[in-house]
């Protein structure tokens, strides 16, 4: 699965390519990520529907809140997000291959 930014994206909304793949329960950078392309490490951890930093993300690690909430398809900040808590609009969305 491919992560895509939706048109609520506060930087770059609707990006035509993806920037981050789904792997089991990690989530990657792709190639078209715009600042940190392909990076060798999972970013993100994905947990009972909530998104985690990893221990490789570059700038938060390890991270005990959940920055990202999973409704269906679309992924919203959630209420622990470092810079836009609780936002009620979706940032990304997941996209079958």
């Amino acid at each position: 699965m491919n992560i895509y930014t939706t048109s609520f994206h506060p930087e770059r909304p609707d990006e035509p390519v993806p920037w981050y793949e789904v792997v089991g329960d990690e989530i990657f950078t792709t190639l078209y990520h715009p600042t940190h392309p392909q990076e060798p490490a999972s970013w993100f951890v994905i947990r009972d529907s909530k998104i985690f930093t990893s221990d490789d993300h570059p700038t938060n690690p390890g991270e005990q809140a959940a920055w990202f909430e999973i409704n269906k398809n679309l992924i919203y900040p959630s209420e622990d997000h470092p810079t836009h808590p609780d936002n009620d609009l979706p940032w990304f969305e997941i996209r079958e291959i």
